[in-house]
């Protein structure tokens, strides 16, 4: 977590989801992020998926083109000397993007990149990332540089494209040797009416080979941009507004009955604001010790573990879900945190002058 708040905080781009503070409570961290009104892209595309539609190809443009420059700027980072970070996010994943309700999409989730001067490095024969959008060589332990996000953004984006899953199977086994095949099918057979330029874009971005990927995400948001007339971030918006109102509406009322401090009891006002942003079974309010229980975990998680974050050992067929609460859950806690802080300082401060 040390290292995720060390490399978020040095990443400033309107792609990418600002880290604001690190805070400890009852020894436990917590990154306090930026408050983004939107939708996670994982939820855009299961809405799809499950009425067996598809997000319209200029939109996808768009979103895309955002999240390479996000990928690009990250990439670019540099330390208090000047020095490239090679910094690689290692988890580009539907999870991790968000589409913001001002249009914008962006990156998120930092939690296990890597870079020159990481605090922690992962150990040997263990697979850190979603199983369905890892690239080859982090599948082979070998080296990893930023073409695997390349890699693992060319798999949202044909799976944006052709409203299907690109890898999927019964076990983590079975989808990494899918991967490892490097058998993809050009979007435009899968969905004819597509233009042909995005065959190029998309296979070249899943080569299994990373030395004929693009050379980085710049390059890759720059072919991607000719392949059709991009959306307008106001059409995004729009587009965004349509597919997720009720849920935005949802949200936005939480917010407004937190500022408002409707309750006395800022940790009654976290979890009713939890309760509605994130299902239930899937809540672990950390305000146990470290050594506590683990969170518990729902069954439907436990189906669709590649959706989770996860660490997966070779040498093991299972996986072995973190100790600490689902990323899912962290992300929405740091954006809660940045509400009720405010909405406290706002009712606390008037009181004082008086």
């Amino acid at each position: 977590l040390i290292d995720e708040a060390r490399l978020a905080a040095r990443i400033q781009h309107p792609n990418v989801v600002q880290t604001l503070d690190v805070v400890a409570e009852r020894r436990e961290l917590f990154i306090v992020m930026e408050y983004i009104h939107g939708e996670s892209l994982s939820q855009l595309l299961r809405q799809h998926f499950q009425a067996a539609l598809r997000i319209p190809f200029w939109i996808v443009a768009t979103m895309l083109v955002d999240v390479l420059q996000g990928l690009h700027a990250a990439h670019e980072t540099k330390d208090e000397e000047g020095r490239c970070l090679d910094l690689v996010h290692r988890d580009i994943s539907p999870q991790n993007i968000i589409v913001g309700a001002d249009g914008l999409t962006r990156v998120l989730d930092f939690g296990i990149a890597q870079s020159r001067d990481s605090l922690h490095v992962s150990q040997a024969g263990t697979l850190r990332g979603k199983c369905s959008y890892v690239s080859p060589e982090q599948i082979s332990e070998a080296y990893v540089s930023k073409r695997a996000d390349v890699y693992s953004a060319s798999v949202v984006l044909w799976e944006c494209l052709n409203g299907q899953r690109l890898f999927h199977a019964q076990s983590p086994q079975a989808i990494l040797a899918q991967v490892l095949s490097g058998n993809v099918e050009a979007p435009s057979q899968i969905v004819p009416e597509l233009p042909t330029a995005f065959d190029a874009v998309v296979l070249r971005g899943l080569a299994k080979n990373p030395a004929e990927r693009f050379e980085s995400a710049k390059d890759m948001a720059e072919e991607l941009g000719k392949c059709c007339r991009l959306a307008s971030h106001g059409n995004v918006a729009a587009w965004l507004g349509k597919e997720a109102h009720a849920r935005l509406s949802q949200r936005a009322d939480c917010l407004a009955r937190i500022e408002r401090n409707l309750s006395s009891d800022r940790h009654l006002a976290l979890r009713e604001l939890l309760g509605d942003l994130v299902p239930q079974e899937d809540v672990w309010l950390s305000s146990h010790s470290a050594h506590d229980s683990k969170p518990p975990v729902s069954s439907d998680a436990l189906r669709q573990t590649d959706e989770w974050k996860g660490t997966l050992t070779l040498q093991d067929p299972a996986l072995k879900l973190f100790s600490k609460a689902p990323r899912v859950w962290r992300t929405a806690v740091a954006s809660v945190v940045v509400a009720v802080v405010v909405a406290i300082l706002g009712a606390i401060v008037p009181r004082r002058d008086a």
